[in-house]
């Protein structure tokens, strides 16, 4: 009795396991799935730049799809067995609309889409050159960092829609830390265009594509730093200058251990007349550099008594700021110029005092009638004694209404 309780329950099972796969197997009812993500890719491009125009930006990137089909398709469909694509056979400079086809295979239906128009922005095309930068990706010891000897490439040409060439700051290249060692090594690197915060400008392409970047891992030491000053002058300024005491080098530790102080080039201010910042070089040994974690070595000069030097400034001044003289009541003037440019010169301590607003600006309208233009001398007077004023252009033309 209990035997044939157990073979019932055993015939049940199969039987029902069979039916299950008879109607998944023969049956294979529909079913639907939702596809997320799928690209949107654009073809044709290559017309576009025929014409000399580029895409420079679309409304979306991406689609959600929900396709149907039978059970076993749908489960088996991948997203990368899905298209969607744009043709810009026929796009124009400006702003286009187009439908996204989508292609699916046989016997894939398509149910929904997010959506179904694509808005795809078309400039002119634009070429320029911009530098390549070298950045490390990745963590080293306190003491080292990675150094760039050589880059096969320092500019490279980048070509895209006008609108995104002009973010390019640079071609950048990223090498990984844990490539460099303490002997030189050097390696292809592919660039990548960014603006100046550093993110990725899509759609512009880079000529050459890769660079040769030369590296080799470096430790750090700090020494000092013997600035060597000359002075030749013969006026009776005072001079005095400030500048670092030590600088931190790189090289490997047999080269460093050999180094506790670094000279550096002549710097040479007999004819600085005023308060200046000038470039400190260092004269570094073969295979030691100047470590990236310096700010920047400057000396800094500056200059205490009358030096007798002139100084010069100049600055743009609107039409508005410009008054009439000779004007006739119920007569309006107009200038044709947006504005001029006031170049002032005088002592430096003199100029030191100057504000714009010393300076005045006129032009003499009398006698100019409504309907009539006319060329007239611009007049510039400056309120501090010892200022020369002079502007550019010195007419302008003044209409009357």
């Amino acid at each position: 009795m209990f035997e044939n309780k157990k073979v019932n329950m055993a015939i049940s099972i199969v039987v029902a396991a069979l039916i299950w796969a008879y109607v998944i197997g023969s049956i294979n009812p529909p079913a639907e799935s939702k596809f997320r993500n799928i690209p949107i890719s654009l073809s044709n491009t290559e017309v576009l730049e025929n014409e000399g125009l580029a895409v420079s930006k679309v409304s979306a990137e991406y689609l959600d799809l929900v396709l149907s089909g039978s059970r076993s398709d749908i489960s088996q469909l991948r997203s990368d067995e899905i298209r969607a694509v744009v043709d810009l056979s026929n796009a124009l400079e400006g702003e286009n609309e187009f439908t996204i086809d989508i292609h699916v295979p046989d016997g894939i239906e398509i149910q929904q889409k997010s959506i179904s128009k694509l808005v795809v922005e078309v400039e002119k095309i634009e070429t320029r050159t911009v530098g390549v930068e070298i950045v490390y990706s990745g963590q080293t010891q306190d003491d080292s960092e990675p150094k760039t000897l050589s880059v096969s490439q320092e500019e490279v040409e980048i070509r895209g829609a006008r609108s995104l060439v002009n973010k390019v700051e640079s071609a950048r290249g990223t090498v990984d830390i844990t490539k460099v060692s303490e002997n030189e090594t050097s390696e292809s690197i592919t660039l990548v265009p960014v603006d100046d915060s550093g993110a990725q400008v899509e759609n512009v392409k880079i000529t050459p594509a890769s660079v040769t970047v030369a590296s080799v891992l470096t430790h750090d030491k700090t020494v000092d730093l013997n600035v060597r000053v000359e002075d030749n002058s013969e006026n009776a300024a005072d001079k005095t200058w400030t500048a670092p005491d030590e600088v931190v080098i790189a090289g490997s530790v047999g080269d460093l251990k050999k180094i506790d102080s670094i000279d550096t080039e002549i710097i040479d201010i007999s004819n600085v007349t005023e308060e200046a910042e000038i470039e400190i070089v260092p004269l570094l040994p073969e295979g030691v550099y100047l470590s990236d974690k310096n700010e920047k070595l400057t000396l800094t000069v500056t200059v205490e008594g009358d030096t007798g030097e002139e100084t010069e400034k100049t600055f743009s001044a609107a039409a508005s700021e410009i008054t009439f003289e000779g004007a006739e009541e119920g007569i309006s003037y107009a200038l044709a110029d947006e504005s001029v440019q006031v170049t002032v010169r005088g002592p430096k301590d003199e100029m030191e005092a100057f504000r714009e607003s010393d300076v005045s600006l006129s032009v003499d309208v009398s006698g100019l009638q409504p309907g009539q233009s006319q060329q007239v001398s611009v007049k510039a007077v400056c309120s501090k004694s010892g200022i020369t004023v002079s502007v550019n252009p010195g007419t302008v033309t003044v209409t009357a209404e």
